[in-house]
């Protein structure tokens, strides 16, 4: 680092005290980004030192507080993107809107097949307001109704012949799992509304944001430079959570001015796996400015109904609550032991106690326990691929960690689990390219492969057909097999983290809290991944049943940690 900014920032006569000082700012944003931040908010010593330095170096001030230091790119792209998100609103506040696009009564007529999917008061407030706006971010966690509030939404227009031809309408994610999601979503939900385009709705298909824009991964650029704009009139963007500062960028100054445009999300959630937090900078700058308009909350869950644990168990963490503690003063009891839960009747949402006090025994614990009562179930129900599976049921259980290596990561826990099976069981297995598959092995997809409609978050299994084990994956409805030689990136699946978790939803789900970093050793752990928004984040992946077990200090850790990014936005 000292070599590069010697020779490209400094001549030789002006070595002094500002080298230090440049390698150590070069060294605090290089931090900063490390943890997500945009930034890094200067002391007073520092700020005084800054404004001083006359040297040319590839980081600069913020022009609006003076103790955010940034690098010049990160910069650049920061205020290019919030004046285009100020474009885009000013631009359709402009333009004149008839005050009955949609009303209420359209979206009844819409529902009237399904009375128990009827909208609630914010989700007719949305569509009546998207038309107006043109311009909307809509956000609530899981299983508040965000793909039924886009449904009618785009029923409602089609009612009113308002709606464009489908080439003109973009259903676009961040990733390909998420992108599939929603058209599985839309698809299945189109079948019980009352509108004369049913068939168009059932056509819709999500994408990644990446290949609308036709990104070029070698060189990181689109052909959409702002000259040249998406011929899209209507956009609606899920999981925008998601979506990097740079990807925001491209896509905002792709979009036209006149286009409407509704962003989903949670910002509850986990942010981008790169820099920044774009949807909790966007409703803030929402909320403090004129564009309150511009966003619909949705707070009534339906999952209370059937998982009412799960769901209020998410709430208390976002809040800093510990569920647990919240649920035992109503008399309930959620910690059992291994003996405990072998006779207790199904509960919805509990900590496992393992009985171990070591975290090398209560992992061995967990994975031996994991083997016996879940996994060594599925192993054996899926072996073999007959013309009468219908559905592979892939998403009724899976497990969830928060970080992917060493001892305590997804990679050394499949290890793990891939052992077990192929010591203990006649599997049928074959090595290829030093990878070991067997019959009833999950993979997961970690590199999009657009060819064969294989998305980076996506889940498979490994069975055998014919005398030969493929990868079977369920794509637009059909299940399809693929040889195991031409699969894209993936990983086995029996454990995944909560990263990868996102846009997916399970059944039920074991999380699984490794030890806090003073008992292993800082390589194995990463401060920003202990915190309120990825508890929530794995709570709210499970539908029926969770479990969790480990680390109670790391659980309690978590839930004191309010994790957010600092961007200066």
């Amino acid at each position: 680092m000292n070599s590069i900014l010697e020779r490209e920032f400094f001549s030789e006569k002006e070595w002094d005290s500002n080298r230090e000082f440049a390698i150590e700012m070069f060294s605090k944003l290089r931090v900063a980004g490390e943890r997500g931040d945009l930034c890094y908010r200067m002391t007073t010593e520092e700020i005084d030192k800054i404004n001083s330095f006359k040297h040319p170096v590839p980081f600069s001030v913020s022009p609006e507080d003076k103790s955010l230091l940034y690098f010049d790119k990160t910069l650049w792209l920061l205020q290019e993107t919030k004046k285009l998100l100020v474009r885009h609103l000013v631009a359709r506040k402009k333009m004149p809107v008839s005050q009955d696009i949609i009303t209420p009564s359209t979206i009844d007529k819409i529902f009237e097949k399904d009375t128990k999917k009827k909208p609630n008061p914010e989700q007719v407030e949305m569509m009546v307001s998207v038309p107006k706006t043109r311009f909307h971010f809509l956000t609530g966690g899981p299983g508040t109704g965000k793909t039924t509030a886009i449904l009618g939404l785009i029923a409602a227009l089609s009612e009113k012949n308002l709606l464009p031809d489908i080439e003109e309408i973009a259903l676009i994610a961040p990733t390909g799992r998420a992108a599939q999601r929603m058209s599985e979503s839309i698809q299945e939900k189109a079948s019980n509304l009352n509108t004369k385009n049913k068939d168009f709705l059932q056509n819709l298909r999500g994408t990644t944001i990446h290949s609308l824009l036709k990104l070029n991964p070698r060189t990181g650029k689109t052909e959409y430079d702002g000259n040249k704009v998406l011929l899209k009139k209507l956009l609606v963007i899920d999981e925008v959570s998601m979506i990097s500062l740079p990807m925001m960028f491209m896509l905002l100054r792709a979009i036209s001015d006149s286009a409407i445009v509704l962003f989903l999300g949670d910002q509850n959630q986990l942010p981008s796996v790169e820099k920044g937090e774009m949807l909790r900078d966007f409703l803030l700058f929402l909320n403090s400015n004129d564009f309150k308009n511009n966003q619909t909350l949705l707070q009534k869950s339906y999952r209370q109904e059937s998982a009412p644990f799960i769901s209020k168990a998410g709430e208390c963490v976002i809040k800093g609550e510990d569920p647990f503690v919240q649920f035992s003063k109503e008399g309930n009891q959620f910690y059992f032991s291994l003996a405990e839960k072998a006779i207790q009747p199904a509960q919805e949402f509990y900590w496992l106690d393992l009985n171990q006090e070591k975290p090398n025994q209560i992992r061995e614990a967990l994975l031996n326990y994991l083997w016996e009562n879940k996994f060594s179930e599925m192993v054996s129900r899926l072996k073999e691929y007959s013309d009468d599976i219908k559905e592979l049921k892939l998403d009724s259980f899976r497990c969830l960690t928060i970080y992917k290596e060493g001892f305590y990561g997804t990679d050394s826990l499949n290890e793990y689990i891939a052992k077990v099976a192929l010591a203990n069981h006649k599997i049928e297995s074959v090595k290829i390219n030093k990878k070991t598959y067997f019959a009833g092995m999950p993979i997961l997809i970690t590199k999009n492969d657009s060819f064969r409609l294989l998305f980076n978050g996506d889940t498979g299994i490994v069975l055998l057909k014919n005398g030969e084990l493929r990868a079977f994956f369920k794509i637009e409805g059909k299940i399809k097999s693929f040889a195991l030689d031409t699969l894209p990136e993936h990983s086995p699946a029996f454990f995944i983290t909560v990263h990868k978790s996102q846009g997916s939803e399970y059944d039920s789900v074991c999380l699984y809290l490794p030890p806090p970093r003073e008992d292993f050793g800082n390589s194995d752990f990463v401060e920003s991944l202990s915190n309120r928004r990825i508890l929530y984040t794995a709570i709210t992946r499970a539908k029926k049943e969770l479990f969790i077990t480990g680390s109670k200090s790391t659980w309690t850790k978590a839930i004191e940690t309010d994790y957010s990014r600092l961007t200066g936005f």
